[in-house]
């Protein structure tokens, strides 16, 4: 009996040769669908948050260096904001306003921190101002169906 178990065994064991394709796991990986991949950015601590203008330009959030980045379609990269605290949930309405939440922000070098807040980045003259604070650890955010903040951000003045 125990011979005849054994004898199924191997044979499950020489089917399975056959049928399974060995993959090494640093194989290589070949994308299947049509759209060419491209290495936009690398060596980043901790992107979050991804925003992308119609001419190509891509705009993130680097959670650990707290920075908010843009790379423009020549391949360029620029810092446009330091001195945030974990951003997260990037955003970019159609006008190039782009929206973000952090931790904190800290206006001026020796400034003092505001906490949990809502940030707004102008596209023409890049001026960044709070839309709300006092959040507690704000993660993302979305605009409405109407392409609108919700309107409890909205109403909400800053402290």
């Amino acid at each position: 009996m125990a011979l005849r178990r054994l004898s199924f065994f191997t044979l499950v064991l020489l089917l399975a040769t056959f049928i399974l394709v060995p993959v090494r796991a640093d194989a290589p990986k070949t994308p299947t669908g049509k759209a060419p991949l491209e290495l936009l950015v690398h060596d980043l601590r901790a992107p979050t948050g991804v925003a992308v203008d119609p001419d190509g330009t891509v705009f993130f959030t680097d959670r650990k260096e707290g920075r908010l980045w843009q790379r423009a379609s020549n391949g360029s990269l620029t810092i446009l904001l330091e001195r945030l605290e974990q951003p997260l949930g990037l955003i970019r309405r159609e006008d190039g306003t782009l929206y973000f939440v952090a931790n904190a922000f800290r206006e001026h070098q020796e400034g003092a921190w505001s906490k949990g807040v809502l940030l707004k980045r102008t596209p023409n003259d890049g001026t960044v101002s709070i839309v709300a604070e006092n959040f507690r650890k704000p993660k993302q955010l979305a605009f409405d169906k109407d392409n609108r903040l919700p309107p409890e951000i909205r109403c909400r003045p800053p402290a």
